[in-house]
């Protein structure tokens, strides 16, 4: 009888593993699930859709679904406005989109909320936090900084540290195959030198990456910056 169980036991266990195959359509499958934002907003920044579909989804299976995340943000504004992103919403009483963004307005003002609260795999889930720190720094080199997620206070200021010739500095986000540097971030473009005090002197959320490397290696990071 115990033999019989045991014999069970074995081929049940057997039953439910799966084999690397298997284990690859399941990862391809959640990739196309979680990666359609991401893809949209490729897209909408200029990408091709097949190339933009093409590199998000390899990204994805390597880095992992983080790499889908796109910000979100909120802002209020007064009559009418043109959303960071490409919308323009005219008060009176409408919805629209633009690229990772939907805006919402109402009579006399505008709420604009994009489409998630996580970029570049970063989130306050994940963050290091520095608000203690006199003068925080992030390193770089081998492809990644250090560290990539980072929680400070409006006011302060990060020192990147690294051969910016070798990694130049961006401020904006890369995603998918398409890469949208923010020319509003304070983190601007920086090609040379080994040190690049940046100064944030407002609360918001401010994405990084490696020109070169943001996309191939996924060589990118977040700042959060709290008011």
């Amino acid at each position: 009888m115990r033999a019989v169980v045991g014999c069970m036991a074995l081929l049940l266990g057997l039953s439910v593993m799966l084999p690397p195959e298997a284990i690859a359509i399941s990862k391809r499958k959640e990739c196309r699930q979680v990666c359609v934002d991401a893809i949209d907003v490729c897209v909408s920044l200029g990408g091709k859709k097949r190339k933009c579909k093409r590199q998000t989804l390899k990204t994805c299976r390597k880095q992992g679904i983080e790499t889908c995340a796109v910000t979100r943000t909120t802002t209020t504004v007064r009559r009418a406005t043109t959303t960071r992103g490409s919308t323009t919403t005219i008060a009176g009483g409408s919805t629209t989109t633009g690229p990772g963004v939907t805006t919402t307005t109402g009579p006399g003002g505008t709420t604009t909320t994009t489409l998630g609260d996580t970029v570049h795999g970063c989130s306050l889930a994940n963050v290091t936090d520095l608000r203690a720190e006199s003068s925080p720094v992030v390193t770089f080199a081998e492809f990644q900084y250090v560290p990539r997620c980072i929680l400070i206070n409006a006011g302060q200021t990060i020192t990147f540290t690294g051969a910016f010739a070798s990694h130049p500095l961006v401020g904006g986000q890369a995603i998918g195959a398409f890469k949208s540097p923010d020319p509003s971030s304070p983190i601007q473009y920086t090609s040379s030198g080994t040190s690049k005090p940046v100064l944030f002197g407002s609360a918001g959320t401010f994405p990084f990456y490696c020109d070169m490397h943001g996309l191939s290696y996924a060589m990118t990071g977040a700042v959060f910056v709290d008011p």
